[in-house]
């Protein structure tokens, strides 16, 4: 496969890791957003993501990173770590208003949903970049310095499966979720 698909690949599983659950949870639990909405946003995420949006987050935090000369040390970590709240801010303004109206949201699910989506970029902002630069990492396509050694060392059959154990409970979670109330 080619190292660019792959790094796309990887990156948008990353991304996916880090906003679907929470997201899922939030929106249905705490928003109290209807559950078909709720799950069409996160399966248009998805699709957007594996289409472009998690190359193109990807490749626009690693521009951004530049631009603000952060490097990817474990050095770096705190500068890292703000980068990325600041990125996901910015990012979430420029495109959630659009996928909850794109889901069939009404306006009052669109600005909750779009302040929610700001909110958490404070939390998720760095945990999604960790998570872009994890999944680069355990595929092999990119490895990253700012990964606790235990992880950086693994062989690379072992970061595969540790790879594959994250997405398969996000997958978990996802069906617990609308399981719970789509399909009662």
């Amino acid at each position: 496969m080619n190292p660019t698909m792959k790094l796309h690949l990887a990156s948008s599983v990353g991304l996916l890791l880090g906003v679907t659950p929470i997201y899922a949870v939030v929106e249905v639990f705490v928003l109290q957003m209807d559950p078909l909405v709720s799950l069409k946003a996160r399966l248009l995420v998805a699709m957007l993501a594996f289409l472009g949006l998690g190359f193109l987050y990807a490749s626009l935090r690693q521009k951004s990173k530049r631009l603000f000369n952060i490097g990817d040390t474990a050095d770096a970590n705190l500068a890292i770590s703000i980068h990325d709240l600041l990125f996901l801010i910015a990012f979430n303004l420029a495109l959630t208003p659009t996928l909850y109206l794109v889901s069939g949201a009404s306006f009052t699910e669109i600005i909750l949903g779009t302040g929610f989506a700001l909110l958490m970029a404070v939390f998720n902002g760095p945990v999604n970049g960790f998570l872009v630069d994890l999944a680069g990492d355990l595929t092999g396509c990119k490895p990253s310095a700012r990964l606790p050694g235990a992880i950086r060392e693994l062989a690379p059959g072992r970061k595969k499966l540790v790879f594959t154990a994250l997405v398969g409970t996000m997958i978990v979670v996802l069906a617990l979720v609308y399981g719970l109330l789509i399909f009662r």
